[in-house]
């Protein structure tokens, strides 16, 4: 019996060793396995797939600035400053002494009322554009979550998602644009001539040798070359008013240099060179001078002058504003348009009384200009003066 019982202890012991055998034969390639997927879930994505995962995400963030469309809320903002701030620099004009201003008080007036037409239509459309492109952009937010994945599909769609956002908000910024893009212009022209009549006032007041007449209005004036002789001569500033056309010389002159090269010693020259009565010019011509194609040319003005002034012909290469221009304003003085935009309504104004008849021939003498001390008369070249 003690035989047997061993016997059947053995067999028992064999039989655990063979199963624990089996067990473990059974469990390695399981760890095997796991050890692989561990080492497979450690793999960085593709670089070109990591490189288009950033770029949306760069792109996506510099959209969510864009859809609040705060460059179009600035823009209006200005516009709306301006309409409030040029009315006021333009009183500060008038105080200075330029009366000629109605014409630019009443374009100020014109586009504030086409302000409040447009404002409030504009304002309604920003708001609905930007709704739109809110809900938009919730949508596109998503598309580029899913791509982060780095799935070709959900990345392909994530792309198309941004960009066609992207279209969305140029598309809006163009039509809101269009609605105050007129305003717009407008305003940056005025703000031009509005700086042009501070030069000119500026200048005027700092002239030791200019000094207005009575009721005289200045119009315009520009930097220039008065070429005296041939194409040279003294630089200084042209102007016009609504009697007379001058040109001031305001230069540096060099009156001593060292070495023969450098300037040394300088002296800043102010003189009255020309003062001629607007009735004086018989006429104006423009022109464009050199330049290489349209670039670079010379504005020319050039001048013919009756017997009573004090030259016969001048010729002025004029700076930063056309030729052109200067020719219509002569003309505008000399028919008498400019008297039309006087904001004061000529209260400071001294205007002489001349016959309507010439006393020599009795041919009917033409209207003088505004600030006219005499008259010629176009048959018998007779001198009128006023009565």
């Amino acid at each position: 019996m003690a035989n047997s019982d061993q016997i059947q202890r053995k067999r028992r012991i064999q039989r655990k060793s063979q199963t624990q055998s089996k067990s473990q034969s059974i469990r390695k390639p399981q760890t095997t396995r796991t050890r692989q997927i561990r080492r497979s879930s450690s793999i960085k994505p593709d670089p070109e797939i990591q490189a288009r995962i950033d770029a949306i995400q760069v792109q996506i963030s510099q959209l969510q600035g864009r859809v609040e469309l705060t460059a179009i809320s600035e823009e209006i903002g200005r516009i709306e400053e301006r309409l409030a701030e040029y009315p006021v620099e333009l009183k500060a004009l008038q105080r200075r002494g330029f009366v000629h201003s109605r014409q630019l008080e009443e374009r100020l007036q014109l586009l504030d009322g086409q302000w409040a037409e447009i404002s409030p239509r504009l304002r309604s459309s920003l708001r609905q554009h930007r709704s739109r492109l809110k809900s938009d952009m919730a949508n596109t937010s998503r598309q580029v979550n899913r791509a982060q994945s780095g799935q070709p599909s959900a990345l392909s769609n994530a792309e198309s998602a941004v960009e066609g956002l992207n279209v969305k908000i140029d598309a809006a910024e163009q039509a809101l644009k269009s609605q105050f893009s007129n305003v717009d212009g407008e305003l940056y022209i005025i703000n031009r001539d509005l700086n042009q009549v501070k030069w000119m006032m500026d200048a005027l007041e700092a002239s030791p040798e200019i000094r207005l007449r009575a009721g005289e209005g200045p119009l315009l004036a520009v930097e220039s070359e008065w070429q005296r002789d041939g194409d040279e001569g003294p630089k200084g500033v042209l102007y016009i008013t609504d009697q007379r056309l001058l040109f001031e010389q305001k230069e540096e002159i060099v009156t001593k240099k060292r070495f023969g090269i450098f300037k040394a010693e300088s002296d800043m020259v102010h003189k009255l060179w020309l003062d001629i009565n607007i009735g004086d010019i018989a006429s104006a011509e423009d022109s464009e001078e050199g330049g290489f194609l349209g670039i670079g040319k010379a504005d020319i003005l050039e001048l013919t002058c009756s017997g009573q002034a004090p030259i016969s012909r001048a010729r002025f290469h004029l700076k930063g504003q056309e030729s052109s221009a200067w020719r219509a304003e002569i003309r505008r003085v000399q028919t008498g348009i400019t008297a039309g935009e006087r904001s004061d309504d000529g209260e400071t104004s001294v205007e002489h009384t001349f016959p309507t008849h010439c006393p020599n021939c009795l041919a009917t003498l033409p209207v003088p200009h505004r600030g006219a001390n005499r008259v010629t008369c176009e048959f018998c070249s007779t001198v009128v003066l006023p009565g």
